[in-house]
C-alpha cells in the first residue's frame, strides 16, 4: 500500500509542478511537442496527434487481444530483501490512430526467492481502431523495488504493428536490480 501511495504522490506531485511551470508565463523558447524517441527507427513520435479531428471518435474496427510481459531481475542491490516489494508495470499505447493516443496499463507484485525475482503481466484489450492494419503499438514495462533505497528499471520492449484480433502477444525480460 505504502508503494502505490508513493507512486501516486510523486506523479502527482510531477503534474502540479509541471502545471505550475506552465503557468508562469516566464517558459523562454520555441513550444515542446511530448512524444518518444523509437529506438528501433531513431524517429521521433509525438504522443498527440497534432491534426484536428471532430469532437467525436471515428468508427473503427473492433481489435481485441492481450500482452503477456514476463520478466525475470537478478537483485544485486544489497538494499533489496527478500521483503522488499517490487512491482512490474507494462505498459501498450498506440499512437498513430485517429482514435489515439490509445494507452493500456497494468502491473503485478513480483515474486521472490532468493537473489531473483519474476513476474507477469498480462494486459488484455479492446481497441476500436480505424487503421488497424496500419497501426503499431509500442510496449515497455517498468520494474520498482522501493526500500531504504528506490530502484526504478524502465525499457521499452517493442513497437509492433497491431496484432490481428485474438491474439495473445508475449513478451519478456531481463533486468538486474
Amino acid at each position: 500500500m505504502k508503494t502505490k501511495t508513493l507512486v501516486c504522490a510523486t506523479i502527482l506531485g510531477m503534474g502540479c509542478a509541471i502545471a505550475a511551470y506552465a503557468g508562469s508565463g516566464d517558459a523562454v523558447g520555441a513550444p515542446s511537442i511530448i512524444g518518444f524517441l523509437d529506438p528501433h527507427t531513431g524517429a521521433f513520435r509525438p504522443l498527440m496527434n497534432t491534426t484536428e479531428r471532430s469532437a467525436s471518435a471515428e468508427a473503427g474496427t473492433k481489435i481485441t487481444g492481450e500482452f503477456k510481459i514476463t520478466g525475470t531481475m537478478t537483485i544485486v542491490s544489497p538494499s533489496i530483501t527478500s521483503t522488499t516489494p517490487i512491482t512490474c508495470s507494462a505498459t501498450g499505447i498506440v499512437v498513430d490512430d485517429a482514435n489515439g493516443p490509445i494507452l493500456e496499463e497494468a502491473s503485478s507484485s513480483a515474486t521472490i526467492s532468493g537473489t531473483t525475482a519474476s513476474c507477469t503481466v498480462l494486459i488484455p484489450y479492446e481497441w476500436f481502431l480505424v487503421t488497424p492494419t496500419a497501426d503499431t503499438a509500442t510496449i515497455s514495462v517498468e520494474v520498482t523495488a522501493l526500500s531504504t533505497d528506490a530502484r526504478i528499471h524502465t525499457q521499452q520492449l517493442a513497437t509492433l504493428t497491431v496484432p490481428a484480433t485474438g491474439t495473445t502477444t508475449s513478451f519478456s525480460f531481463a533486468t538486474r536490480l
